[in-house]
């Protein structure tokens, strides 16, 4: 079964190669975007060794050749702009990845303001218990700013002014994150999408709170119905 899903994910990124190509962008009766988000799961992931070996086997080395993971990470970085903001500063140099999703998750939380990992989750100065939610902000006289370009963890403070990663809320973002949050939570020593779940959640307690970040282009809507926003991130 690895050797057949293997294949399949390593066709897939080929395919993504070469996309000038004039052949549909389907697969099997799916869209890449259905695949994407089925990739996405957990429950589906491949050891990435073993997709590694079956690249190399199946495309022999030119001068065109680059590597699975630079391949997967450009795969990634397309549909991430679709669903998260996706981190500038990762490198792939030396980079352990053990599947695709952990590398989804390593691209989201590289970055000059990650934490520093003797820091724990537990530290008060990382508690969300204190946040007012996002108009009480806005009445106090905080304003609200989209930071482009960065993880949608990437959320400044400064001045008066909150800067928070725009991120663009459709049917595939909520299960998404759901598994980038159960993800960490059994293999990082730090939550940091566990936090960034809270810290929307205080934020946006009423439909009220969602329109404000909407009207800030913080949250980027698929749907016509604002009042969904605050539903979608009180259920996480």
């Amino acid at each position: 079964m690895l050797l057949v899903d293997g294949c399949f994910l390593v066709g897939l990124l080929m395919k993504y190669r070469k996309r000038n190509s004039e052949e549909p962008t389907y697969w099997v009766g799916f869209e890449e975007g259905q695949i994407f988000h089925d990739l996405m799961k957990i429950e589906n992931q491949i050891p990435f060794f073993v997709v590694e070996k079956l690249y190399n086997l199946l495309v022999p080395p030119d001068d065109d050749h680059i590597s699975i993971i630079e391949l997967a990470h450009s795969y990634l970085k397309e549909y991430l702009e679709l669903v998260v903001c996706c981190g500038k500063n990762f490198n792939l140099e030396n980079q352990k990845v053990q599947h695709l999703f952990d590398l989804l998750y390593q691209i989201q939380v590289t970055g000059d303001w990650t934490l520093n990992h003797k820091e724990t989750p537990s530290d008060k100065r990382w508690s969300c218990k204190w946040i007012q939610c996002a108009t009480k902000l806005r009445d106090c006289g905080i304003r609200f700013h989209q930071k482009k370009g960065t993880s949608i963890l990437d959320v400044k403070f400064q001045k008066g002014v909150m800067e928070i990663p725009s991120t663009s809320m459709f049917d595939g973002v909520v299960p998404i994150l759901k598994n980038l949050i159960a993800y960490e939570q059994c293999y990082s020593p730090i939550q940091y999408f566990t936090t960034y779940a809270s810290f929307m959640d205080f934020l946006i307690d009423t439909p009220k709170d969602g329109k404000v970040l909407c009207d800030a282009n913080i949250i980027e809507l698929s749907f016509s119905n604002k009042d969904e926003v605050s539903t979608v991130f009180n259920n996480l």
